[in-house]
């Protein structure tokens, strides 16, 4: 095969590739026991005087954590991965409320 034809298939390939075909509903599903997982995400969104972080379980939004309520060290460590980790595994751990995610925040910072 020529070098054209290679680079002619590729770009075939690339034509129809799909990065969001690269996590699927299928992950979030076990076949063998019939059991659907309940996906949770998280969206920083900006606003024009700050931000806010959306809580969604299977896309449905949930909970929205308002920026304003938080102080900027709080945030500053919201926008990192292990921020996000925090948000998520506070959520799935019973933090319903703003109160309570300042709180458990609180304490991770002062370590």
């Amino acid at each position: 095969m020529s070098k054209a034809e290679d680079d002619f298939q590729f770009d075939n390939q690339n034509k129809y590739f799909n990065s969001s075909s690269l996590r699927g509903e299928h992950e979030f599903y076990k076949e063998d026991e019939d059991i659907a997982y309940k996906m949770i995400t998280v969206r920083r969104t900006n606003l024009k005087r700050g931000e806010d972080w959306e809580i969604s379980e299977d896309k449905k939004v949930v909970l929205i954590l308002k920026g304003v309520r938080f102080t900027n060290k709080e945030k500053t460590y919201m926008r990192t991965v292990d921020g996000m980790n925090f948000i998520i595994s506070g959520y799935k751990n019973g933090l319903d409320s703003i109160s309570k995610f300042k709180s458990e925040l609180k304490k991770v910072l002062k370590k």
